[in-house]
């Protein structure tokens, strides 16, 4: 059987670089360490030499999907997929320089699932993160909670101790109050970046207008808003970057110098197989000047 392995990457300063792994012939699919390179060989954060036990989530579930950033000390924050509690839910670690921990503080305890993030009853999958430059977490990932696949976005803010949606609330699971995709489809594989003022711009694959399209929006700290500088308004469709007749899918953005969004996505539109899609928008460089 082949064996296929997902990596996650994230460098930092001139020749350190850290790398988390999960393997699939690992039948409880644990995250392993995130395995720093200075010199050969890789080492784990502790200073001991990687090795197949070098793992962070250490449960009994299984841990997959990750997402790392590094913060300014040069430690990593990791996000993960992972169905300890009975279903997929999204865990939040960082390392600290002594231990792994959890937002606020505390260490990380596998068997009390502290680093559950989600807490919901649903399907929370595909997680996101990006540290701000306060290294305070961003979080998006999907999740079926409300009856069908929706984006949801939270951070960190240290000050309360408590995660909170892009309005500043308070996240509440209850309530579904991250929930920033809200439309009828499967709104799914979201991928997010920062700008220089820290807000959140994020796309995603969604399902609601017929085909799969790829939707843009950004928070600018009052509401979620379009290339086109108008609000996000997800009956209307005004979200759409791809706008065409095939299945527009899993896309990426970065944001430049001038915090222009750069989006990719792989494309069915074009016939078998899909092509690779690059989108540079001068609209929200528009956007951005408007009063």
């Amino acid at each position: 059987m082949r064996r296929v392995i997902v990596f996650t990457l994230a460098i930092i300063f001139s020749f350190s670089m850290f790398v988390t792994h999960i393997d699939p012939e690992n039948t409880s699919r644990t995250v392993t360490a995130a395995v720093e390179y200075n010199s050969y060989p890789w080492e784990t954060v502790e200073g001991s030499i990687y090795n197949p036990f070098s793992v962070v989530s250490k449960n009994n579930g299984i841990s997959e999907l990750s997402s790392i950033a590094i913060d300014s000390a040069g430690f990593p924050h990791m996000v993960w997929q992972d169905n300890s509690t009975g279903n997929n839910e999204i865990f939040y670690t960082f390392w600290n320089g002594s231990y792994w921990a959890v937002a606020g503080g505390d260490a990380y305890n596998p068997w009390e699932n502290n680093a559950n993030i989600s807490r919901n009853n649903g399907d929370s999958a595909y997680p996101v993160l990006v540290l701000d430059n306060a290294d305070n977490p961003h979080i998006s990932w999907h999740d079926n909670t409300p009856g069908n696949y929706e984006i949801f976005y939270i951070k960190y803010d240290n000050p309360s101790l408590n995660w909170i949606n892009s309005q500043s609330i308070n996240y509440d699971p209850a309530t579904n109050n991250a929930n920033i995709s809200t439309n009828s489809g499967r709104s799914w594989f979201p991928s997010m970046t920062l700008d220089s003022t820290n807000n959140p711009h994020i796309v995603w694959d969604d399902f609601t207008y017929g085909n799969r399209e790829i939707l843009y929006s950004w928070w600018n700290g009052s509401d979620w808003i379009c290339t086109d500088g108008s609000t996000y308004n997800p009956a209307t469709g005004n979200a759409r970057v791809s706008q065409n007749g095939g299945h527009s899918c899993n896309p990426a953005i970065e944001l430049d110098a001038s915090d222009t969004p750069h989006i990719a996505w792989h494309d069915f539109s074009y016939g078998n197989p899909s092509r690779l899609i690059h989108c540079f928008s001068l609209l929200l460089r528009c956007a951005h000047l408007l009063p």
